[in-house]
């Protein structure tokens, strides 16, 4: 079996000079101004520090603690509860239906009853916005923005 490259995929897709992407029928991602592929989430004042909020037309939540901006997979592979009604608990994000428990940094499961964890994405911030990847990052370093 043939295996290609990544990226080598990304060939044809629209630029960060669009102003929205369509994402589903009737949604749409607003891209611009951080660079090619990054999507805008929120303004930083937007995102109090020990809050979680989702980023509009993405299943992805970033969130704020005392080590920085992060963002995560919005959903929990458990039950699929939306994890922008969660809360951070320390340098974890919970699942607001069962308690699950997923590192900030990474995605990784702490605590159960989810099996498996969440994937994590780049976040930059530019401007007084955050604007996140819209590609997982592969498993590794933690998907921060130190401040």
């Amino acid at each position: 079996m043939r295996r290609t490259h990544p990226e080598a995929s990304l060939a044809g897709r629209p630029t960060a000079t669009a102003t929205a992407t369509a994402t589903r029928p009737g949604r749409a991602v607003a891209r611009a101004g951080a660079g090619e592929g990054w999507v805008r989430a929120c303004a930083v004042e937007a995102l109090p520090e020990g809050s979680v909020r989702g980023v509009p037309g993405l299943p992805i939540v970033v969130g704020r603690n005392g080590a920085g901006i992060f963002a995560v997979g919005g959903y929990c592979p458990h039950t699929g509860a939306r994890l922008e009604k969660g809360r951070i608990v320390g340098d974890c994000v919970e699942c607001p239906v069962h308690g699950a428990l997923f590192a900030l940094a990474g995605g990784r499961r702490r605590r159960g009853p989810a099996r498996r964890g969440i994937p994590s994405f780049d976040v930059q911030v530019r401007d007084g916005i955050v604007y996140v990847s819209p590609q997982p990052r592969r498993r590794g370093p933690a998907a921060w923005l130190r401040r």
